[in-house]
């Protein structure tokens, strides 16, 4: 009883595997095949004995396997045919029928044949039996009702004629019977747990091992269910793609083992916060992606319900993260994408997801929705990243000076040395059109140092016609330039190769690159002041300073972003915060140069406030070419 109670709680029993059945009308190609052969022998070797009945029972039974062996076809041919579970019911209904069919042999036609036919029939039986073994093992219940109908009447007639003979042909068919069933339980069972070890190692190569949810594999793989589902075809569904926002610093500051617990706890609140109707997945690093199926058949039903997801996901973030007893205030920026109906192309979806989450990291809020202008936009500037590659070697980069100048009187101090972009179709671009994609590229080392070169040859040549007066050209150096192997050296000798003296040479670094990669720019800082090179923050005022950094880096200039300045004739509190970082400035020694000077009126405004002040902007000049600067500026006693 034991035996089975085990065997019908087997999941073969409970559960239609599309494998499974495939590969039953697979083997049950060739079976068919040997089983009309087996079937023909049969018919010749009983007809002196039974004469039409055998060949009645050949005919139908031969009908019947050629029936099968059509099945067999269709399902290869058109396995859309019908539902996986329909197939299954089709081959158990039509291989049981088969084995009624031939048992017909072991409880009608062994009562009317001699001992020797007797004996035959019994063998013929047990090797259709035997048939069972191999062809249908692949589905315990088949293999096992197949046996039954073709052994259990013969073992009852065997028994009922009360001959010695008989009565142990029957206990030896019996005990064949158990033995068969025996194998094919085993067999059945080995093969579960080849199994198990096996749909095991697909869990692992599909799920992540830290938290669980599926992994790149996984997503993608469930993606292509989803599209491939007849529900696809007439609704929407919904994708959101997060990505965390400062991890890496999380990463950097705090150890891995926290950021996993991050991870992990991002992971399990996703869960439980969306629910079951979701399927989440983390497709590597700080990235997760929700997708939610089939959320309606009408657009803006579909629109509403993202737009209930995207408050849930974005009031998740809200409670602290709590990781080895430290509580972390943590946002994420959510790429969403509405699935139109029928809509197949998986490597396009994640990719509207993965430029819908970059834009939401730019964007009010850190959420973006995935539209067709977004899409132009990433395809233009991935044309310009590969036009970009060319801008250096075919001379597209020109150089621009903008003058800075005494506010009190005008006086020429310094330039800002500022690159553009002549592209051929585009015309003249800014630096925030392309220096953000020559970081991407790896460009900007190869950039930065022909801007060197650029201002160097232009200094020798001012010099050369007597036209140098200025105190410096101020460049701008991003922090990931700073931090490239022997920087410090290569800056030097270049300007050694030119025979400019590193005092007439400011560098110009944003306060905000500056705190961030303060540790590793720090010492390479120092090696240039101590050389005479100036040093400038650039964009002062919006980032983060404290008074401790200014102490720390002691440069000689510091130039005030145009974001104070451009209100400042209508906004008091701008004026009490400019009044504020110049009072700094000073405390500091720093040389103050304001941006952004449009109108006489601020001029006049900032003049009031400090005399000692210089500035730039589009009151005194614009951005001039380098032959109109050398002009406009130099030329003149």
């Amino acid at each position: 009883m034991n035996f089975v109670h085990q065997l019908f709680r087997t999941k073969i029993f409970q559960t239609v595997d599309k494998s499974r059945v495939s590969r039953l009308y697979e083997v049950s190609e060739q079976s068919m095949i040997f089983a009309m052969g087996f079937v023909f022998f049969t018919s010749i070797a009983l007809y002196p004995k039974l004469g039409q009945n055998i060949l009645i029972w050949s005919i139908v039974l031969g009908v019947l396997l050629s029936y099968r062996l059509y099945m067999s076809y269709d399902f290869k041919r058109n396995p859309e045919r019908y539902s996986i579970k329909t197939w299954h019911i089709l081959f158990t209904v039509m291989a049981l029928l088969t084995a009624f069919i031939i048992s017909f042999l072991g409880f009608v036609a062994l009562r009317f044949v001699t001992d020797f036919y007797q004996f035959f029939i019994v063998t013929v039986l047990i090797g259709f039996s035997a048939g069972a073994t191999t062809s249908l093992s692949l589905d315990l219940r088949i293999a096992m009702g197949y046996t039954s109908i073709i052994l259990v009447p013969l073992i009852i007639t065997l028994f009922m004629v009360e001959i010695q003979l008989h009565v142990i042909m029957a206990l030896l068919t019996m005990l064949y019977f158990v033995t068969q069933i025996t194998i094919i339980y085993k067999a059945y069972m080995q093969e579960l747990r080849i199994n198990n070890v096996l749909k095991k190692l697909a869990h692992q190569s599909e799920h992540d091992v830290l938290t669980g949810l599926l992994n790149r594999r996984g997503f993608q793989n469930h993606m292509q269910n989803l599209v491939s589902e007849k529900e696809h075809e007439i609704s929407y569904s919904l994708l959101f793609y997060l990505d965390l926002n400062q991890f890496k610093s999380i990463n950097d500051a705090l150890g891995h083992v926290v950021g996993d617990e991050v991870l992990l706890s991002v992971s399990k609140r996703l869960m439980r916060t969306l629910g079951k109707t979701c399927k989440m997945s983390r497709l590597g690093g700080d990235e997760f992606v929700v997708v939610v199926p089939y959320v309606s058949m009408k657009e803006s039903v579909a629109k509403d319900t993202a737009k209930a997801y995207e408050k849930q996901i974005a009031n998740m973030f809200i409670a602290p993260f709590i990781a080895k007893d430290i509580h972390l205030h943590i946002r994420s920026s959510i790429g969403i994408i509405i699935i139109e109906p029928n809509y197949a192309n998986i490597e396009e979806i994640i990719r509207h997801a993965d430029i819908t989450m970059y834009q939401a990291k730019k964007s009010y809020g850190n959420i973006s929705y995935y539209n067709k202008a977004l899409d132009e936009k990433q395809k233009k500037l991935f044309i310009l990243q590969h036009d970009l590659q060319n801008a250096v070697i075919d001379n597209q980069l020109s150089l621009f000076y903008q003058p800075i100048v005494r506010m009190n009187n005008d006086v020429l101090f310094s330039a800002e040395a500022l690159m553009r972009w002549n592209h051929p179709t585009k015309g003249l671009l800014q630096p925030l059109d392309f220096i953000p994609l020559a970081i991407q590229i790896g460009l900007l080392s190869k950039m930065t140092w022909w801007l060197v070169d650029e201002v160097c040859g232009h200094i020798k040549e001012w010099k050369t016609h007597k036209q140098w007066k200025l105190k410096c050209i101020s460049i701008n150096i991003n922090s990931q330039q700073l931090v490239e192997t022997n920087f410090a050296t290569l800056f030097l000798d270049k300007l050694a190769s030119h025979e400019i003296s590193p005092s007439e040479i400011m560098i110009e670094i944003t306060e905000r690159s500056l705190i961030d990669n303060f540790e590793s720019t720090e010492g390479v800082i120092s090696v240039l002041r101590s050389y005479g090179v100036r040093c400038a923050i650039d964009d002062f005022g919006i980032g983060y300073s404290s008074l401790s950094y200014l102490q720390k880096l002691s440069f000689d200039t510091l130039k005030i972003d145009r974001e104070f300045i451009k209100n400042i004739l209508y906004n008091k509190d701008d004026i009490i915060l400019i009044k504020t970082i110049l009072a700094i400035g000073k405390q500091f020694k720093y040389h103050i140069v304001v941006e952004g000077i449009e109108e006489e009126e601020q001029k006049e405004l900032l003049l009031e406030i400090d005399e000692d002040l210089s500035y730039q902007g589009y009151l005194l000049s614009k951005p001039l070419s380098f032959e109109l600067f050398t002009e406009n500026f130099l030329s003149k006693t």
